[in-house]
């Protein structure tokens, strides 16, 4: 373990002031509050703080500045690059910020910036309403919906960067910022889908939407010889769906479970996955072209949503991982073939791991423009995610992930589209890509503007403009 047995200059007038826990290497929960959900992340920071409220916030970036302490900052921890921890420096660790309010009648809800999904949910659902916060009840809304945001209400509300309505930010320079279309207007745009680079976002104001006390959701799963048609279908299937219906798709390796066909283990699979909100007459009408292609299980039930949020968790544990992904102008024969041989490939590594599908269908919300580029109607992301637990597995892990994605680029129609949420390669050519000419200058002026030391660069980085 580095050995940061030195306390930082100003540590003692850090404490003195602070409603929360800052956290040393010598304390004992110090080991368990810097794990990474990634565990290939294996990072000491000299000082944890875990703020309070906002105040806590300004304190600890004042503290960091001062001391010159690098900055990393984690709202649920999750992202599989390990941006939200950092050798020697300092993690504002925002998990003891997940205060939720929710306005039944304006049909909103505030958060702050370490609250997850679960913690929306349940306070939302207590009224009758929901709102996008990715598939994990665990993973930082925050995190999740300042960069993007697919969630199991996007068809109905678009990505969760969509429904950001205000924020409150604490800049490089320690000042807190009310951020809407109102104040600080160029701030808003760009903190919905590049929030991590100009600050923290303590609080979020987002929309939320009326859902019934149980929904339809659940997976239905494929074998090798229908997912070919079912993908063909796929694209069709989301841009015609209704917008209470929800999809994504899931090609990976079935486990020697009871739950699933004895004649599918460890055979590659399709999963489609869905969250219908709507009547249920109407949502078994909506289901029924996936239901005629002859499921091998079908596990769709009427369940709670907030039920079903929390068995969306059994996917993904922590343990080492990687994650990659490419966005497509729609699912070609190409693409499906590639799919399907890198599930194969998947299946010979004896590893845990995924395809993740994503058909945009009816995309974002065109009232609320923001600089995110994923999501835009007819697309479809592709996504790798491979999980493991021994070191030595390691590279071999990454060589499958990067051998699917690559074939994708050679062969398949690439939009050139990068949804940052999903990639553990930081790359600062494809970002600008990504984000379009006109859009990248503008948010390197912003960076200039409100962070031109560069302070919050642990992320898919935008450079200040020069």
């Amino acid at each position: 373990m580095t050995d940061h047995a030195t306390a930082p200059d100003g540590l003692d007038a850090l404490r003195a002031g602070f409603n929360g826990r800052v956290i040393l290497p010598t304390d004992p929960d110090y080991d368990q509050q810097r794990q990474h959900f990634n565990q290939v992340h294996d990072k000491h920071p000299a000082v944890i703080a875990v703020p309070a409220g906002t105040a806590d916030v300004v304190a600890a970036v004042k503290f960091a500045r001062t001391a010159d302490l690098e900055i990393a900052v984690s709202s649920g921890g999750k992202h599989g690059a390990g941006f939200s921890r950092i050798e020697g420096g300092i993690v504002i660790d925002l998990s003891g910020m997940r205060a939720v309010k929710v306005d039944p009648d304006e049909q909103t809800a505030w958060l702050q910036g370490g609250a997850n999904g679960g913690d929306l949910q349940a306070e939302a659902l207590v009224h009758g309403l929901a709102g996008v916060i990715g598939w994990m009840r665990g993973t930082g809304v925050g995190g999740v919906n300042l960069h993007g945001g697919f969630g199991m209400l996007s068809s109905k509300l678009g990505m969760g960067a969509d429904t950001i309505l205000e924020l409150e930010l604490v800049t490089a320079e320690g000042a807190v910022l009310r951020v809407s279309p109102e104040e600080n207007p160029d701030l808003f745009w760009a903190l919905r889908g590049a929030a991590a680079n100009f600050g923290i976002v303590t609080w979020v104001k987002q929309r939320l939407c009326p859902v019934p006390d149980e929904v339809l959701a659940g997976s239905l799963l494929y074998d090798v010889e229908q997912a070919a048609k079912v993908l063909g279908m796929l694209d069709r299937y989301t841009l015609e769906a209704p917008e209470d219906l929800t999809v994504f798709g899931s090609y990976t390796v079935v486990p020697a479970d009871p739950d699933y066909p004895a004649e599918l283990h460890g055979k590659p699979a399709l999963a489609i996955t869905i969250v219908h909100i709507g009547d249920p007459d109407q949502a078994e009408e909506d289901l029924h072209p996936l239901r005629e292609l002859q499921p091998a299980l079908d596990a769709i039930e009427s369940i709670g949503l907030y039920d079903f949020i929390c068995s969306m968790d059994q996917y993904v544990a922590p343990g080492r991982m990687f994650w990659d992904m490419i966005e497509l102008s729609g699912l070609s024969e190409q693409a499906i073939g590639i799919v399907e041989r890198g599930a194969a490939a998947l299946a010979e590594t004896g590893l845990h791991g995924e395809i993740i599908l994503v058909p945009w269908g009816r995309g974002r919300d065109p009232e609320f423009p923001n600089a995110v580029t994923t999501g835009m109607r007819g697309d479809c992301s592709i996504v790798t995610g491979i999980f493991w637990e021994d070191p030595a597995d390691d590279e071999r892990a990454r060589a499958w992930g990067r051998s699917v994605i690559a074939e994708l680029r050679a062969d398949g129609p690439v939009a050139d589209g990068v949804y940052g949420n999903m990639t553990d390669l930081q790359d600062v050519d494809r970002d600008r890509r990504s984000y379009g000419e006109d859009d990248w200058r503008r948010l390197t002026e912003l960076k200039a503007k409100y962070d031109p030391d560069n302070v919050f660069h642990l992320n898919h980085n935008i450079p200040p403009a020069t």
